[in-house]
């Protein structure tokens, strides 16, 4: 679910390509192990999906979205450690985790913006890296980064700071390559 206000075009600049099982199914398998509990991997009907690749020009970028329901984890793969991904409301270290917690999409945007988060072509750097908070932390060919898109205290609630954007390529930039895994809540079954 897109959340950015008044979007009518969320991705730009944008080609995508779906790989479907069995060349992924391995790789998916093995993280969805890795990081899913046995209860979610095993409830009937969870499923990995296909990888989606994406080919960003520059000025591509994806705007301000949470990854919706009902998918519970993303793994985001960073194919040529080109480009920006900026999670507004996350953070890097216990100490700074936030007192308040938004409860639906319009109490995200409005912390969003009243932290003063915002991000423009102008401020991204050349090369790629994860923008979390304020904090910027450098990505390189191959990285990857998993995230959770449900709270973990067994509500069923949205995890609001897993909000984020693909920013815009910089001009300087090639090609952003990027990948991603959606695991979606139900019998995700182990080998």
């Amino acid at each position: 679910e897109t959340v950015t206000q008044g979007d009518t075009i969320a991705r730009k600049h944008c080609q995508v390509a779906w790989l479907r099982e069995p060349e992924t199914q391995s790789l998916a398998r093995s993280l969805g192990n890795l990081l899913l509990s046995s209860e979610v991997r095993s409830h009937p009907g969870s499923a990995v999906e296909d990888m989606q690749v994406l080919d960003y020009a520059p000025g591509g970028e994806f705007v301000l979205h949470h990854d919706g329901e009902p998918r519970v984890l993303t793994i985001l793969y960073y194919l040529n450690g080109v480009g920006e991904t900026w999670f507004p409301l996350a953070n890097t270290s216990p100490d700074k985790r936030q007192t308040q917690r938004p409860q639906n999409k319009q109490e995200a945007l409005n912390l969003v913006y009243q932290n003063n988060s915002t991000y423009s072509s102008e401020t991204t750097m050349m090369g790629g890296g994860l923008i979390v908070g304020g904090e910027r932390i450098p990505i390189n060919r191959g990285d990857a980064v998993a995230f959770y898109n449900y709270l973990d205290d067994g509500s069923g609630d949205f995890n609001w700071n897993s909000l984020h954007a693909g920013l815009p390529v910089a001009s300087g930039d090639t090609h952003k390559w990027v990948a991603n895994h959606w695991f979606r809540y139900g019998g995700f079954q182990s080998e």
